[in-house]
């Protein structure tokens, strides 16, 4: 894949997944030790696994239904902030590479053990590939900094292109191409 961001954007080596199942291709943020902005691209096998929806609504209904869930149990689910305030601000069906895809956005509050907060907006563009497996381009922005970054990460977004449409993860798959001569692993 190749993907467009800002030149003075930091490119983060060795990023860790959240989850065991992803390969998280690339993380890149604004800067390295107090980010405003930060965005992520992976590839998630299994991410609709035993999942069928009959309509885009569904896909964007549910996916907001686990998207409240996660913030109104946000502890449970392993955060180390409580989140409260969820609100679906956006929610569009995007097609790249000639396949549909899923934008959410949406704003929350995180409220730390030691009485501070963050105001967050966050988006999640999924791209199913086949019946299990779908990339992702993630984004959190603090809410402050949003009217100059949220116009970047859609700049980012709309660069993305996958090098063939039914593009997989594999041994062989080839180097991943990223602008601004910054490479990751994959």
């Amino acid at each position: 894949f190749s993907i467009n961001y800002p030149s003075n954007w930091i490119y983060e080596e060795g990023y860790a997944c959240y989850d065991e199942d992803g390969v998280c291709m690339i993380n890149f943020k604004d800067d390295k030790d107090y980010w405003t902005v930060e965005v992520s691209v992976n590839f998630w096998e299994g991410f609709n696994s035993g999942y069928t929806w009959n309509s885009d609504e569904q896909y964007i209904d549910d996916s907001d239904y686990g998207l409240r869930d996660e913030c109104e149990n946000s502890r449970e689910y392993g955060y180390d902030y409580t989140c409260s305030n969820y609100m679906l601000q956006k929610s569009d069906v995007l097609t790249i590479n000639g396949k549909k895809a899923y934008l959410l956005e949406w704003t929350e509050t995180q409220e730390y053990d030691d009485g501070t907060y963050d105001r967050i907006t966050s988006g999640s563009i999924e791209l199913p590939i086949n019946d299990d497996d779908a990339w992702q381009i993630y984004y959190l922005v603090l809410d402050e900094y949003s009217d100059y970054n949220l116009p970047l990460i859609e700049q980012s977004i709309s660069s993305f292109k996958l090098n063939s449409a039914n593009a997989q993860v594999s041994e062989s798959a080839p180097t991943n191409e990223i602008e601004n001569n910054m490479c990751g692993k994959g």
